[in-house]
């Protein structure tokens, strides 16, 4: 989205919100739940004492991180999207109800 969004037509509204769905539904699955997926399997600890110490404190937090990142990214996406949804809720609006 180079221009803002008060410039943008209706089309180019749907436009991009279709491509910032598509966006988001391929961060999700590609980026977000992978790391997530990861996370959960590192973190998971049996009784067994060798595979505790494998799974070092550094280990975790750095797979934190890129959880965390990866679910800012996430927001920031849905901040967009809600902006754009919203203005498109608004152009429909005017012209179904000419408000």
């Amino acid at each position: 989205m180079d221009h803002s969004i008060e410039g943008m037509t209706l089309q180019d509204k749907v436009k991009n919100s279709e491509l910032l769905v598509r966006e988001m539904i391929e961060h999700l699955e590609l980026g977000f739940l992978p790391k997530l997926k990861n996370l959960q399997k590192i973190s998971r600890v049996s009784n067994n004492l060798s595979q505790l110490e494998e799974i070092a404190n550094l280990t975790i937090r750095n797979h934190v991180v890129q959880v965390l990142e990866s679910e800012q990214f996430t927001e920031s996406l849905f901040e967009k999207l809600s902006l754009l949804t919203s203005a498109l809720e608004k152009d429909m609006n005017d012209v179904m109800y000419g408000e």
